[in-house]
């Protein structure tokens, strides 16, 4: 069916001076067929097509929303690896714990814990992390709780080591990256002025399922 008024165009058309004279039986055929082409590709739908229409948009929509939802899901679960390396000695129990930074690729924290109920003045670290990176330092009067207290915070030191943290590292890259490393060295002097030290290899811990 033609669209309300699209007939009256067509009809005015017809008796216009430049449409007068010629064939009436072609121009019949020609009426026609601009009417049928209209018909056909105007954007005019019933009551069904419309709610057809607009269910089949609703559809794409929701479908376009899972997919956004899904790419998010796969974005936050790539960055959702950690890992941890401990050693312990007869009086410390050490940790360093690598987990995503946004800014560095990765976190590297080390943390110490007191085995013995030896009380102690003064703590002297030296953590060799890989064989280009090192940290040391003390803490006074260290105040150990129920848990490990934070020794140091490091990041990667190079931009290749950074740009391979920010995409994520499996247990294999995690090892090859630290190799023989970390090591600890921790010195420490007690309530009597006595001075201690041992050296503590750290190992690779599996995730725990």
């Amino acid at each position: 069916m033609a669209q309300p008024g699209l007939q009256t165009v067509l009809d005015a058309r017809a008796q216009s001076p430049e449409v007068i004279g010629q064939n009436p039986q072609r121009h019949h055929l020609s009426r026609h067929i601009i009417l049928s082409l209209c018909i056909h590709f105007l954007p005019y739908s019933s009551g069904n097509e419309r709610k057809g229409r607009k269910t089949i948009v609703f559809k794409r929509v929701n479908v376009f929303i899972v997919f956004v939802l899904f790419l998010l899901v796969v974005a936050c679960s790539s960055n959702e690896w950690s890992y941890r390396f401990g050693g312990k000695s007869e009086n410390w129990d050490v940790v360093t714990e690598i987990t995503p930074d946004p800014d560095n690729g990765a976190r590297f924290v080390g943390k110490i814990s007191h085995l013995s109920e030896e009380h102690v003045n003064l703590i002297k670290y030296e953590a060799a992390m890989t064989n280009t990176s090192r940290r040391e330092g003390k803490i006074e009067n260290p105040v150990f709780h129920s848990g490990y207290m934070i020794l140091f915070q490091d990041f990667p030191n190079t931009e290749s080591a950074r740009k391979k943290f920010e995409n994520g590292v499996t247990e294999e890259e995690i090892k090859q990256f630290f190799g023989d490393y970390p090591v600890y060295k921790i010195t420490w002097i007690n309530d009597q002025g006595d001075e201690k030290s041992e050296t503590i290899p750290l190992k690779f811990e599996e995730p725990k399922q």
